[in-house]
């Protein structure tokens, strides 16, 4: 995997899943429906997609809709690559060995608003791809009166997966392949995961745990924990700390800069000071065969500390 700096590599992330759009051979499969009113948990249940309706009496008043998709067996078994795009709400993505479900979880100032969501399945070149349509926000609102959904995804290991919401936090566990994670504003997770990493949040933690695959990451404003990542690596923040525990193994040169903050580096590292930006840098390991070439890892942040260590 080629690294790019953080800035372009992000933001090509970003205009990659901006860009799809106008998808068609949509296919919605709605499983379940009932009928009935519930006066005391004043919950309306009806036919229509299965959903479920009820009234948020906390603070502003909000409508609320939960429903569950199955997606067709044959769909699954014919993709292995999936793209998910929601413009607001978390996403949360993980692996079963049964049936793939989409549950989704509404919330918006009216129950005719939330009427118009739909859950789009399509195949785009061989990707499976689930969008949440219908949820363009009146950005002349304040953000509480918006309306938001948020997905829970089960469905067999993907090999290769993209997530693009405008905002929300996102949660992977469990998938293969290249990964590409877009948030505007929202904490990132991934457990979990066999490949290559691009993960770019413009304001939120990003939290990553047992990959194997290079990685880059990217938030504006926001932590990053890096636990039992491969190599290489490209880790940047604007404001906050970088905390990093590398696989055994790692042959390489680690390279920290920080303008506010402390950097801790395995092994004897140099150390330079270039106006208010401190730096440093260190070699680690040896080649395990003659053809290994060394990896190079970058970790900056404006207003942070950077701590990056090599499990044993």
């Amino acid at each position: 995997m080629e690294m790019t700096t953080p800035t372009a590599r992000s933001a090509a992330l970003i205009g990659a899943a901006a860009a799809i759009t106008g998808l068609s051979g949509c296919l919605i499969v709605v499983d379940g429906s009932s009928s009935g009113w519930d006066k005391d948990k004043a919950k309306h249940k009806d036919g229509w997609n299965g959903s479920s309706y009820s009234n948020d009496w906390s603070g502003k008043a909000k409508a609320k809709r939960s429903w569950t998709i199955g997606i067709d067996e044959g769909l699954v078994a014919s993709t292995d690559a999936l793209r998910v795009l929601s413009e607001a709400g978390d996403v949360k993505l993980v692996p079963t060995d049964g049936p793939a479900t989409i549950e989704a979880y509404a919330r918006g100032p009216d129950r005719e608003r939330l009427d118009q969501i739909e859950i789009i399945v399509t195949v785009d070149e061989g990707v499976m791809v689930v969008e949440a349509a219908g949820l363009e926000l009146d950005r002349s609102e304040n953000w509480n009166d918006g309306i938001s959904i948020d997905l829970v995804i089960e469905i067999p290991q993907r090999d290769g997966v993209t997530i693009d919401t405008s905002a929300g936090d996102v949660y992977v566990a469990g998938m293969a392949g290249e990964l590409g994670v877009a948030s505007s504003a929202g904490d990132v997770e991934v457990d979990g995961h066999a490949g290559p990493a691009a993960i770019a949040s413009s304001a939120g933690d990003i939290d990553v745990h047992d990959a194997d695959g290079p990685i880059l990451a990217e938030t504006s404003a926001g932590d990053i924990s890096l636990s039992h990542v491969g190599w290489p690596i490209e880790a940047a923040t604007s404001a906050g700390d970088i905390d990093v525990l590398m696989l055994p193994g790692f042959h390489g040169h680690l390279h920290a800069s920080t303008t506010a903050g402390s950097v801790s580096l395995p092994g004897s590292s140099s150390r330079t000071a270039l106006g208010p930006m401190s730096t440093a840098s260190a070699t680690i390991g040896s080649p395990r065969s003659d053809d290994e070439e060394p990896a190079e890892c970058v970790f900056v942040t404006s207003a942070g500390d950077i701590s990056v260590s090599i499990a044993d």
